[in-house]
Order: structure tokens, then sequence, then C-alpha cells
């Protein structure tokens, strides 16, 4: 069932090159496509949406019929589109390819375009459109071909059709929106009148260019461009005249649109009859949040000879722009990331705490968790998956930072993001506290403020989503309150995800903020710890609405919808192989009527947390935790080189600090301090001599000077056994001692 925050969305399909599997001697394919929505988990089925015209001897088709989804920001939308060759004597139809596709992703991609590369040959492209909750109206039009140039041959006349495109050449992704029938051996055709849906031909606005082309039919399917023209809705129903008796002489000219082929004239078309009908007739919203009302349509016939003047579309009230409408003008949602370092999160080495990272490369703690099911989403809307990472609560040099960056540069993809999070453990950090926002907050508010900037001078426009994790209350209400309320006129979406099961109840303030706009949204992990889909319905849902706010409240419009030329061919990011969708394809039959039905497969499961593409570590069975001795955790006290990881205990700090105790605030525009990397020694206090070079801060505790490995089954004494050390992460071969029982264990020296 559609959720509050959904909308309608369009899809249309074509395809490029497909291969040809009608058999020899057989001619060619004739394609239709089949559109399967996958469920969401294993107690739902997949629903087939709906089955496009079948299109007569061609590899490269393009589907006029379009398939209605509804789409929510945080809810992963799999469907699959599946292509097949109609053998009309046969009993089942020929699978010629298939390939799976996200809905956000596509929203995600320039021109709302995605296109997956077939293992049979050739390439299926899937566009995503806004379907208007309120309908513009329908066009009738009459069309006429007057003196059309022959393209045939000296000794037969051509088969004239026209098609209709809702923009112009440039675009090679242009809607197919009407196609009619060939007429044959006839220079001057009498098309069957039409009635076409004003939103699906130009959005309801009656001056936007569509493209009109006549072609003469092939049987082959290679069409030959007889000529075209490019109009508007307004254009054509001025051009309206008498189409005459049915001698030629009779048709009247004089408004007749010209056909051209590479710049030559090719005949002319004559409109017999334009008019927009079922008009609805709105009422000014109240709102903002209801300025789409969906209002009663009249579906009454029109007859071709009524001569009834045409309404003016809208009655002067346009419909507020949607979350849709910006992704289609290219609108950009970059994502921060801000990770909660402070004590109360527990010793990482142990296991149990909300930190510690299992060795088994598979099972993902709760921030890791989180992290995968929101940044898998928002990376969809991220074209260049470039991430920062922040982390605050943490001790280098001494100083306690409140942001501080775990990379030089930016994470690339899901996989750098929990890369660049597991590795900071072993720089040196110490985790200290307090909880503090304000550091984060103010400094994603200026890249967000930034990031718009830098996009309005390239004609673009840029959102930002701040994520933010964190197992506790915050320690300062009134400051992050003031800190909320100051950077609500920013680009910039706040979600904070509670982690662990810590009293939250002080964070109920973030959902009574009242600043220029409501950004923050407040969650805990724990409530939806049962469904990954839960989780990023339940974080992300707002985020559509105040996207639109913050924009409307700045007076920016959503920008026109991208059109790609034939250099998107070359752009290797909307393009994907179709090879990984086998083990989730659908399976479908069909029965005596035409009727299709899901055989089996098509469940793409969004309740599991998983690693989402993200790889495995390589660590070798047989190799366990090591020990955890509290009493070899380093005092409270600065950091030396080559101390192990430090972890203040809850509530307990060496120097209380107040946010103000600290270096300068980062969002003043001073550089972030930074994580080091992996091996190098922290960076050193404000004011102090640098640090000279030193063994690498591990994140165990050094006064252990072995590590215990328990045998593997099968595994005795006097064999050898291939185990990882995990101090340095080096693989080294070590022998069983003998007197070792089966399952016991033995320690290996560091």
């Amino acid at each position: 069932m559609p959720g509050k925050h959904s909308e309608k969305v369009a899809l249309t399909i074509s395809a490029d090159k497909l291969r040809n599997v009608a058999g020899a001697f057989k001619g060619t394919s004739d394609p239709y496509a089949i559109v399967t929505l996958f469920a969401a988990d294993k107690d739902q089925k997949p629903v087939v949406l709906g089955k496009t015209e079948v299109i007569k001897n061609t590899l490269n088709p393009q589907f006029n019929t379009v398939i209605e989804m509804d789409y929510e920001f945080g809810k992963l939308l799999h469907f699959q589109i599946a292509i097949y060759d109609e053998i009309r004597k046969a009993k089942t139809d020929k699978a010629m390819g298939s390939a799976v596709f996200e809905v956000g992703a596509i929203l995600g991609s320039k021109g709302n375009v995605r296109a997956k590369r077939l293992k049979k040959g050739g390439v299926i492209f899937a566009r995503i459109d806004k379907k208007r909750k309120v309908r513009s109206g329908d066009l009738t039009l009459h069309l006429l071909g007057y003196k059309l140039k022959n393209v045939e041959g000296m000794f037969s006349k051509s088969d004239p059709f026209f098609e209709i495109h809702a923009e112009t050449a440039k675009d090679i992704f242009a809607k197919l929106v009407y196609r009619s029938k060939h007429i044959q051996n006839n220079l001057n055709p009498r098309w069957d009148p039409v009635t076409i849906d004003l939103d699906r031909m130009c959005d309801g606005d009656k001056d936007k260019a569509v493209r009109i082309s006549v072609f003469d039919y092939e049987k082959s399917g290679r069409h030959v461009i007889m000529g075209s023209v490019t109009t508007s809705v307004n254009s054509l129903i001025a051009a309206k005249t008498h189409a005459g008796t049915g001698d030629l002489k009779s048709i009247d000219t004089s408004r007749a649109l010209q056909l051209k082929k590479k710049s030559r004239a090719s005949g002319q078309l004559v409109v017999a009859a334009a008019a927009v009908r079922n008009v609805p007739t709105p009422q000014p919203p109240k709102s903002n949040s209801d300025a789409e009302i969906n209002l009663p349509v009249s579906m009454a016939e029109v007859s071709l000879d009524d001569t009834e003047e045409e309404i003016n579309l809208g009655s002067g009230y346009a419909a507020a722009p949607t979350f849709v409408d910006y992704l289609s003008g290219g609108c950009e949602i970059n994502t921060c990331v801000a990770i909660d370092f402070t004590g109360s999160n527990g010793d990482p080495r142990k296991p149990g705490t909300l930190h510690y990272i299992h060795r088994d490369g598979v099972s993902l703690n709760c921030y890791e968790k989180a992290i995968t099911a929101l940044v898998g989403i928002l990376s969809e809307y991220d074209t260049d998956k470039l991430f920062p990472v922040y982390g605050f609560g943490a001790k280098y040099g001494g100083v306690v930072k409140h942001c501080f960056s775990l990379l030089q540069g930016e994470a690339h993809g899901l996989k750098g993001v929990l890369d660049s999070y597991r590795k900071v453990f072993s720089s040196g950090l110490i985790m200290s506290g307090p909880t503090v926002f304000k550091e984060v907050l103010h400094h994603a508010a200026k890249k967000a403020r930034d990031s718009q900037a830098s996009a309005k001078s390239l004609g673009k426009q840029a959102y930002t989503v701040l994520v933010l994790l964190t197992d506790g209350a915050v320690s300062d209400v009134e400051g992050t309150r003031q800190a909320l309320v100051s950077i609500s006129d920013a680009p910039l979406s706040v979600v904070i995800v509670g982690v662990g099961n810590a009293d939250f109840s002080a964070m109920q303030f973030l959902d009574d903020l009242k600043g220029t706009r409501d950004i923050c949204q407040f969650v805990k992990f724990n409530a939806h710890a049962h469904s990954k889909q839960s989780l990023t319905s339940a974080t992300l849902e707002e985020i559509p609405e105040q996207l639109v706010s913050y924009f409307q409240s700045k007076n920016i419009q959503p920008l026109q919808r991208i059109q790609r030329g034939r250099s998107i061919l070359l752009d290797s990011a909307i393009f994907e192989d179709a090879g990984d969708d086998e083990e989730i394809a659908v399976s479908l039959d069909f029965g005596e009527n035409g009727e299709v039905f899901v055989a089996g497969g098509g469940v793409y499961d969004q309740t599991a947390y998983t690693n989402n593409g993200a790889q495995p570590f390589a660590v070798a069975a047989a190799v366990p935790q090591p020990y955890y001795n509290p009493a070899a955790v380093a005092p409270m006290q600065p950091p030396t080189i080559g101390a192990p990881l430090t972890i203040k205990p809850p509530g307990q700090y060496e120097n209380p600090v107040s946010p103000t105790a600290t270096a300068q605030p980062v969002y003043a525009g001073a550089p972030l301090p930074v994580a080091p990397p992996y091996g190098q020694p922290p960076p050193a206090a404000h004011g102090q001599p640098p640090v000279p070079s030193a063994p690498p801060a591990y994140a165990y505790p050094q006064q252990q000077q072995s590590f215990p490995v328990q045998l593997p089954p099968g595994v005795g004494p006097g064999m050898q056994l291939q185990v990882q050390n995990p101090t340095t992460g080096q693989f080294m071969v070590v022998s069983v001692p003998h007197g070792i029982p089966p399952g016991g264990t033995f320690h290996v020296p560091y």
C-alpha cells in the first residue's frame, strides 16, 4: 500500500540492438516487455505490473505503453523488465533478455535513465517520469499528410505512419507518446483521429516542444524517415484548418506544418482537428501541502466535429513542485556521515559492545547496520559516490575532538565508508566524551551551503543529508537546539539514529524544534533492528518534504529534466551488466488468453542487514578474538605513540571538557583534524612539537605477548595450522603443540 509520502511515477521502456531470436528464415523478432515488481520480503509476492504493446519486426523497440508505480524515498523498489518475442502459433513466446532495475537509482541518474547490458546481446533502457496528480486534460488530434515525398522507389509508393515524441530530437530518449497505423501506398494519407493525454505529451505545458515524425513502414522493422517537424500543442491548435472534402485541391494548406528531412522540405502535415478536452477545474491550494489535489476528471466522449473552444489549462493555477520534480531536474543529494566515538560505546575489542568489529567478515554491529542501510539508499542519488565521514567524542593528541575526519579526502561508496570506520580504531584514537553535536552540525551546514552555491554557479542544484549516529543523549541540549535552529535555513536535512539501549527520552526536543524549517529527524535503531527497510523508511521519510520546503522558501523552482544526447551511450555511469540479475530474476508463466503469472523468484529481501556489496574481511576461520583483560587498558592520560586504544568509562573524563575548551570550531573555516592512517602516529596537540615516528598504535593491548587459538574440528597435535595475527593482520603457519585436546586452546606468540 502506498505511504503518505509516496508519489506516482511512470516507467517507459526502450531497447537497442536486441538479439534476434525469431529463428532462421523467419524474419525479425516482434518484441514486447513485461514489468514485474519484486517482493520486498519473503512474506510478500511479486506482482506483474503490466505488459507493453508488441512492435513488429524490430530489434530496437521504443514502447509506447506506460507502467505506473508508487515511489517512496527511503524504500528500495526493484522491478524486472523481461522482453519476449511474440510467436503467434506457439504456446510460449521466446525470451529475448531481462534485467532488474531500482526506481531510486533511475531517479538519481542524469536524465532519469538507466541501462542494462543483456547477456544475450543488446541493451534495455528504463526511464522514470513523474505522474501528475491532477490531469491536464486530453488533446484530440486529426492529422493528414499532404504531398509527402516518396522514399519507396520508382515503382511503388511509401506506406506512411507518424509518431509523436514528447521532446525534441536532441534527446535520444524522448518519450514516444503515440504511434499511428500505417496507410499503404499513399502520399496523401488521412490517419485516424486520436486522443492523447496532455500529461504524457507535454506535462500539461501547451507550449512545450513535441516532435512529429513521419516514416515509411517496412516489414523488416527498418522504417525509413520521410520527414519531421517540431511543434507544440498550442501550435497544433493554431494550425487547425479546413481538411477539405477528399479532393486534394479542397484542402487548405495555408497553416500546414512543413515536414523536413535533412533540412529539405519533404511534404506537409495538415491539422484537420485539434482541441483540448476533459480539463478539471482545480481550486487554489490552501497551503503548499495541499498544492496538488486529486480532483475528479470528466471523461465524457467528445466528437471530433465538436468545435468547442479549447479550455485554459490550469485556470491560472499551477500545482506545487514535488520531490520527483527536483530529482528530474538533476538535483544532487549529497551525504555526510558522522559517528559517535565517546567512551559510553564500550570497549570495541569486547564482543557485545556497540563498536565491536566482528571477525567473521559477515556479521555487522549496529553502527555498521545503520550505515549500510542509510548510505546504501542515499548513495543512489549521489553521482560521484564520494562521502565525507566524520567522528566526534574522541581524543587525539590529548585534545577532545568534537568533529574530525576519519580519512584524508572522502570515502568512495558504501565500502569506503565502512572501511574508514573500521580502520579508525587503529589510528591511536582515545574514546572520550562528552557527546557534542554542535560542531558536526555547523560543519555539515557549511558544506551544504557551499555545495549548493557551487551547483548554482553551474546552473544546477544540490542538497545535503547528514546521517549522525550516536549511542546516547547529547550533553548540551540547549546548545544543540540553538545550532539546529541556526542552520535550519541551509540546504540540509539531519537524520539522527540512536544506537544501543540508552535512554533517549532527552532527545525528544529534536522533534519539537521550531526553526526556519523542520530539518531534523530522530529514530531509535532498536525499534527497527528487525528490518532494514523499516529503518530507512522511518529515518528518510521526511527528507522529500524538507528538500522541497528549502527550495520553495528560496523561490528556487525545479530545473527542466536533463535531455540526453547520443553522448549518453558513452556514459558508463548509467550502464550496468544484467548478469547478476539472474540470482533474483522472476520466472513467468503464460495463460491461454495472454495472462501472465509469476512462477518463481522475484524476492529482493529488504529486511536483512547486509554488507550491500562491501567486501567482507579476509579472516582465517581458525583465528578467535584475543582475550580482553580490563587491567591492560591504558590509564586515563594523553596517549603516547604506540599506546593501545584507550576507552574512557562512561561518565568518567580525565578533565571534563566544555565545548569551548577545545580548539577553534571547525565551522569557522578551519580545516578538520584528520584521523591518521593505519599504522601512523596520532596528530600532535596544537602548540606541541611534532612527535617523532614510532611503532604503530594497534587496537589491542600490548601487554599481551601471545594470542589464543582454538583448534578447529579435524585438527590435532603435530598438525600445521594457518592463523592470522590479530595485531598485524599477517598470516602465519604454526604447529599444534602435543597434549592439546580436540577443540582445546593454545597460545601463539605475537
